[in-house]
């Protein structure tokens, strides 16, 4: 049986098996919990992300099979800020330059969450004027660097 457009698939009703076959078994490794909640891989998961075989993404089967084919050169981004989610509605397709606009706002070079306590202002101005974010957990830790490299020197 062909995989023709969109297959709907609910917590009440997981795999609509006319419109996805393929996607029955896949489906097994995914564990969902409430209607807005994520779904997430239980499966084998590298640097963070689902993965199925060797190359493969289960983000982006999992929204082949349910909503349909991605075009050339797009990435899915989780808007839950989840990279084991599989959940369609929590994916949105975009460019690669967009996707990474979007990591940069919510992480910084180390990886550590630019949210909330995390972030403190920092000194320097951009172009615009305004003032960039730090990270204050690499900024603390920048600080006890210093200060044991001063205790150390003579």
């Amino acid at each position: 049986m062909k995989h023709e457009g969109r297959c709907d698939m609910t917590l009440e009703n997981p795999v609509d098996r006319a419109r996805c076959p393929r996607g029955l078994s896949l489906l097994v490794r995914v564990e969902r919990r409430g209607p807005w909640r994520c779904w997430t891989w239980i499966g084998r998961v590298d640097a963070g992300y689902p993965r199925i075989g060797r190359a493969e993404r289960a983000h982006r089967i999992v929204y082949l099979i349910l909503r349909g084919p991605l075009g050339r050169n797009v990435e899915l981004d989780h808007l839950c800020r989840n990279p084991s989610c599989v959940r369609p509605d929590h994916l949105e397709p975009v460019d690669h330059a967009e996707n990474m606009r979007r990591l940069r706002q919510r992480k910084c070079q180390r990886g550590h969450r630019l949210e909330g306590a995390n972030v403190t202002p920092s000194g320097k101005k951009k172009a615009n004027g305004e003032r960039g974010r730090t990270c204050r957990r690499c900024l603390l830790a920048r600080k006890q660097k210093y200060r044991e490299a001063k205790r150390e020197a003579p």
